[in-house]
């Protein structure tokens, strides 16, 4: 999924987009998401891996907006979603009960959302 956001700069570079292109699902009880802040062309500016605790996780329901919304509220300073978010119904996500992938802070392939 990608939303727009108001541009968001990090290293002299401008991110307008919220991209999350995979989540991981851990057992049903919390879930880690990849995100990134990309520019015009979704190339990634910043990208981390976000751990959704327990207590998030069951808030989220279906609405794969709040999983944007989350991810946009734990950038510092926050990413503000510009304009509505209506219209994005599909939420490309990677369902794994596994390991998640190794943490910290790296690009994200971009071009699977739309």
């Amino acid at each position: 999924m990608k939303v727009k956001i108001q541009p968001w700069v990090y290293n002299d570079k401008t991110a307008v987009n919220i991209e999350v292109p995979t989540i991981f699902i851990m057992g049903g009880k919390k879930a880690v998401i990849n995100c990134a802040l990309t520019d015009e062309n979704s190339v990634p500016i910043y990208a981390s891996r976000i751990d959704m605790p327990k207590e998030d996780y069951d808030q989220w329901g279906s609405d794969d907006l709040y999983i944007v919304n989350y991810c946009a509220n734990v950038f510092n300073p926050p990413a503000i979603i510009d304009g509505p978010l209506s219209g994005y119904s599909e939420l490309y996500t990677t369902i794994m009960n596994q390991k998640p992938p190794p943490s910290g802070s790296a690009p994200i392939p971009s071009g699977s959302a739309p």
